[in-house]
């Protein structure tokens, strides 16, 4: 999906008309469906490029990241995340689906050191 989405994003970029029938008609899809691909091709490239082609995964999952992405404090929290080498050592589709979980359960919350009770000396 993400090949065809930054494909019709380039093809768009060049305006050959108004209204992207020339990207519908290359590509067979509908227009709800180009918007999502359009919306899906503006991800941050270093985080497409580190992601990969994840073949296995569908437009709807490359929706959902779009939409993690949306929240302005989750563009750290991916750079710091495609930034680990656990993260670099998985397989294309292992490293979307690290990605979106990560995104989805946001930064650890610092907590702040509960006082213990001195220990009797």
């Amino acid at each position: 999906f993400i090949e065809r989405a930054l494909f019709a994003a380039d093809v768009a970029r060049l305006k050959h008309d108004e209204d992207n029938s020339i990207v519908l008609k290359a590509l067979s899809v509908d227009r709800q469906t180009l918007s999502k691909m359009l919306s899906v091709a503006s991800l941050p490239a270093a985080v497409l490029e580190a992601i990969g082609e994840a073949k296995g995964v569908g437009r709807d999952r490359w929706y959902e990241l779009k939409l993690l992405m949306d929240k302005p404090s989750n563009h750290d929290l991916a750079v710091d995340v495609i930034g680990e080498d656990a993260f670099r050592d998985l397989s294309s589709e292992s490293r979307f689906d690290w990605l979106v979980q990560r995104l989805k359960a946001g930064r650890p919350t610092k907590r702040s050191a509960t006082p213990t009770s001195p220990s009797a000396t």
